[in-house]
């Protein structure tokens, strides 16, 4: 019995005599020794007992029966998925059942004396030794000093977490149009390079895009009728009252709407969206004030433009074209029949009228003015000062609507059915429109001095309900550069968004090792632009960024690839990356890559992604933890993976602990060590070591992340607050 214990064997493992070994293990649970031939005997009469010399034997070969039934089992399983033509789950269960075989086996326990058997402790020893002589450290560098200097890097056997908000901004549906410089794009067809509106109305990149794949749809409903599709854990910036501004993920904002909480705003543009090339546009319309008060009073048919009025006021600004027609308040507009054919709206009726594409992307001086001459005509002033719009044509009512959002303001639209004498009627659109307060609706005088703008509250969204549903999309979520993350998304609402993983694995090939890296959400070419963005820079030559390596252009494409020639004669490391797509990496597959690679360090970019058994659950999650301290530990090789951080708790004002790891508390409880992150700005990281079994954990470090320019470095405090600090002006200057 001591023997088979020194081999590992359990009771999982006996499938003859288990309730033998059942007894067994009991007896030496409660006694602290193994029983007396007579104990058996006596629990079990019918039982042979038989001397042998070598025990071990027999461990051994109940090990290998119980693989061989494992197996055997997995086979049939197996064949049973072939033989129906489902070749995937075959695949699938074969990888899983082997890799829980392998661990389940194990090699078996080794127990020694420590005092009498030193020698492969020593040997250890010396190994790290030789390491520390060689290169610095025992272990493999991250590139970041204070984390290299009181943990000495990831060592073989090791599991390091690092743990950051992945995805930031989660998933939104990919038919959801998002705002960009040239006006609104579907959702799934953003790529890296592109510009979206930020919160300050002006452009801001796109530095990375996730696509999230099939996700239940939620419809997010705004109180202007604003229905917005998105996972249930997409980032909301919302407030409560006048409470401060908070994260809050789709499910949270359910909660509260559930809980009867006072409805929670959303953040409206600070400044209009400004598009792409709309001064230069701006030279080619036709004056948008007047356009806009023939949208309201105007009619496209006959032999020319006709405008009717009772304000001798809206008249003027046609000069000379104007021509007072028969009729109290009748008037021709001479020459402008060819200019509204060619923006086609001639023969439009009032139902059916739009505000032209051009002027929609105009500039923000132009856009407030088309709706001025649209509110001088149909619109009107509430009692409380506020501004009532009302028209026929379903499209001019969607088109108000876009462009009142486009400048920071909002709408409410209310549907009724007009009748007329013959008992037919058209819809029409009734509008509550809020505009910023610096931007007023009206030029006519006797509107204008009756509107009363927002001095104190600015226009403002409140989100009215969360609506799950049964229905699965493709899903998509983008990072943008900008200091908060937010980007414009249909109606101007704004919402949220692994550069460290590759920063420690440049810093070891930099240092002569040997990395493989599993790209579970990039491709291959894509991880390589990034690391040459960080190589080009750690070598002194030309920096290549990411982002024009992605687009194609502002390089020299020769320089390029002479520095891609020399890499291998200034870096001694090597770098194996693999892009299998998310689900199809397992730990069978990293012990291949180890067995055929022989890396001195593994990345996985990100561990939740990785092929799962079971529903995929906290208890498959766990299991995958394990399998992965197990690779680490067999292969003696340290594996580095990215987690996610579990909703908003990785939000606070500073870097999260271990237990705000996503999906199952088992991947801190095996880890080594975790390491978890928090944006302080543009440009600031601030790092935590949050756990470390082999020492002291808890203490913090900044970083200059500008990966743009291949600058990712541990900086002081007093650096960092500089960089915060110039964050902060440059926001403002925007």
């Amino acid at each position: 019995m001591i023997a088979a214990y020194k081999l590992g064997i359990s009771a999982s493992q006996f499938h003859a005599c288990s309730d033998e070994w059942g007894w067994l293990e009991r007896y030496y649970m409660k006694h602290k020794k193994a029983p007396s031939k007579v104990a058996f005997k006596q629990q079990f009469p019918e039982f042979a007992v038989k001397a042998v010399n070598d025990t071990a034997h027999f461990a051994v070969e109940v090990r290998k029966q119980h693989a061989r039934q494992m197996l055997t089992r997995t086979m049939r399983d197996v064949a049973d998925n072939i033989a129906a033509g489902d070749i995937d789950s075959a695949v699938g269960m074969m990888h899983s059942s082997i890799v829980h075989i392998s661990a389940d086996m194990g090699d078996g326990t080794d127990d020694s004396d420590i005092i009498t058997s030193w020698q492969d402790t020593y040997d250890e020893v010396e190994k790290r030794v030789e390491r520390v002589e060689e290169h610095g450290m025992a272990g493999i560098p991250t590139g970041f000093t204070t984390l290299d200097e009181r943990t000495g890097g990831p060592q073989p056997g090791h599991v390091w977490i690092v743990g950051a908000r992945l995805g930031q901004g989660k998933a939104i549906d990919n038919d959801e149009p998002v705002v960009t410089p040239n006006g609104p794009v579907r959702m799934g067809d953003i790529r890296v390079g592109d510009y979206v509106i930020g919160s300050g109305g002006r452009p801001t990149e796109v530095i990375a895009v996730h696509p999230q794949g099939q996700k239940r749809v939620h419809n997010v409903v705004f109180s202007d009728g604003t229905t917005i599709r998105a996972c249930e854990d997409h980032l909301w910036t919302t407030r409560e009252g006048l409470k401060p501004w908070k994260v809050r993920t789709t499910a949270n904002v359910m909660k509260s709407l559930a809980n009867g909480r006072q409805r929670l705003s959303v953040p409206t543009l600070v400044s209009p969206v400004q598009y792409a090339g709309s001064q230069e546009r701006d030279r080619t319309l036709y004056d948008p004030y007047l356009l806009g008060l023939l949208l309201g009073d105007g009619c496209f048919s006959g032999k020319s433009v006709q405008f009717t009025t009772a304000d001798p006021e809206l008249v003027a600004g046609w000069g000379r074209n104007v021509v007072k027609w028969s009729g109290k308040y009748a008037y021709g507009i001479s020459r402008l029949k060819p200019t509204i054919e060619r923006l086609g709206l001639w023969g439009k009726h009032s139902w059916d009228k739009f505000i032209p594409a051009v002027y929609k992307t105009a500039s923000p001086r132009s856009r407030h003015a088309i709706l001025q001459g649209l509110f001088d005509t149909d619109g009107s002033v509430t009692r409380t000062g506020g501004v009532e719009y009302t028209t026929t044509s379903k499209q001019l009512a969607h088109d108000v609507q876009e462009v009142v959002e486009s400048l920071g303001g909002h709408v409410i639209t209310h549907k009724r059915v007009t009748r007329h004498q013959t008992g037919d009627g058209r819809p029409s659109y009734r509008m509550i429109v809020a505009m910023p307060p610096t931007l007023s609706p009206f030029r006519l005088k006797r509107k204008a001095d009756l509107w009363r703008p927002r001095t104190k509250y600015q226009p403002t969204r409140t989100i009215v309900a969360v609506k799950p549903t049964d229905e699965y999309v493709d899903m998509t979520c983008i990072t943008v550069d900008a200091p908060d993350s937010l980007f414009a998304i249909r109606g101007c609402i704004l919402t949220h968004n692994s550069w460290t993983m590759m920063r420690m694995a440049t810093a070891a090939i930099m240092e002569g090792y040997n990395v493989q890296y599993n790209a579970l959400e990039q491709t291959r070419a894509e991880v390589a632009m990034r690391i040459h963005t960080f190589l080009s820079t750690a070598v002194g030559r030309e920096l290549f960024r990411n982002l024009d390596l992605m687009q194609g252009r502002n390089f020299d494409l020769e320089s390029y690839r002479e520095f891609l020639h020399s890499m291998k004669d200034e870096i001694s490391g090597k770098m194996h990356v693999s892009d299998t797509s998310r689900g199809k990496v397992s730990p069978l597959t990293i012990a291949s890559q180890i067995e055929r690679n022989k890396p001195d360090i593994v990345f996985v970019d990100y561990l939740t992604l990785m092929e799962k058994s079971g529903d995929g659950d906290w208890k498959s999650i766990a299991k995958l933890s394990g399998e992965m301290k197990n690779l680490a530990m067999q292969y003696q090789v340290p594996i580095v993976c990215a987690a996610q951080l579990n909703r908003a708790m990785g939000l606070g004002k500073e870097p999260a602990g271990p237990e705000a790891l996503a999906q199952s508390d088992s991947i801190g409880q095996d880890a080594d060590a975790v390491v978890t992150i928090r944006q302080s700005s543009q440009s600031v990281l601030q790092m935590k070591l949050a756990k470390y079994r082999h020492g002291l954990a808890g203490f913090k470090w900044h970083c200059q992340f500008q990966p743009g320019a291949g600058i990712f470095k541990e900086v002081t405090h007093t650096e960092a607050q500089t960089l915060k600090d110039a964050d902060d002006e440059a926001a403002d200057n925007d």
